[in-house]
């Protein structure tokens, strides 16, 4: 499987199980505010942060499984850790399929950033 057949996958499984519900009513009222906006210019602007409410949420679960799998180092517990780090990713590719991101592409393309960086990015650790 590559890359875009991954995110396409964690996509459509969350969505399935209903972790874009959120997503799909701001979508609805981003669609019922650009058709008021002419009458109610505010509402467009207040609806930008429901979407940025529903995209942090997302970088939470994100964060979730991050510290789900230091918990596993910090016992021990490797076969643990390792799906752990799948769940990064596989919520990372979620979001980037959510979003119609081509995650590959910017994969590649801050590989190719990081060639140039300074040893450690320039700090200690």
């Amino acid at each position: 499987m590559n890359i875009k057949e991954l995110v396409e996958n964690a996509y459509e499984n969350a969505k399935r199980h209903g972790f874009w519900e959120d997503w799909f009513r701001i979508k609805q009222l981003e669609k019922i505010a650009m058709e008021v906006n002419k009458e109610m210019p505010d509402l467009l602007t207040e609806h930008k942060e429901d979407v940025n409410n529903a995209l942090g949420n997302r970088l939470m679960l994100i964060t979730g499984e991050v510290a789900e799998a230091h918990e596993a180092l910090r016992r021990k517990d490797y076969e643990n850790f390792k799906e752990e780090l799948a769940d990064i990713v596989i919520r990372t590719c979620d979001l980037a399929g959510g979003l119609d991101i081509d995650l590959e592409a910017e994969i590649l393309k801050k590989m190719e950033k990081n060639k140039d960086r300074a040893y450690k990015h320039g700090k200690a650790f």
